[in-house]
């Protein structure tokens, strides 16, 4: 008796009037829908933040965070299976920071897609390669 039960249904444009008139012609007997409404903004992430070490000097490591952070664009090959697809890693990961020796990232995750921290780490890498370091792991 007066127990509650919510349904989320997926997709927009649903009528709540007809959603519970609908679920009304459906449900066993005893189950009346009361109400319909929508549930309102589903919580998605917009992000992640990493931090990655690397077994380089401190100074190497600041040279490959400037010539990112001067960088306009950091393309970096992305290979799957099936196809291989340039990913600027500097549009999802704008502002990589050195902390306590390390690299800290957010990495943004977009409509039309985000980047993998392997790819941040390769753009960091290709960036000291840029300064003239050449050890970089």
């Amino acid at each position: 008796e007066d127990e509650r039960c919510t349904i989320e249904l997926v997709g927009e444009g649903h009528d709540p009037a007809e959603l519970v008139r609908r679920l009304a012609a459906t449900c066993p007997r005893g189950v009346v829908p009361l109400d319909a409404r929508p549930a309102g903004p589903r919580a998605m992430p917009v992000g992640a933040t990493y931090r990655i070490e690397f077994d380089v000097p401190g100074e190497v490591l600041a040279h490959a965070v400037d010539a990112y952070l001067a960088s306009p664009e950091l393309p970096i090959e992305r290979r799957s299976p099936k196809q291989r697809r340039m990913v600027d890693v500097r549009r999802f990961a704008p502002e990589p920071r050195l902390e306590d020796g390390a690299v800290v990232v957010d990495i943004a995750i977009l409509e039309d897609g985000s980047a993998k921290p392997d790819e941040v780490v390769r753009a960091l890498a290709s960036c000291a390669n840029i300064c003239g370091v050449t050890s970089f792991a």
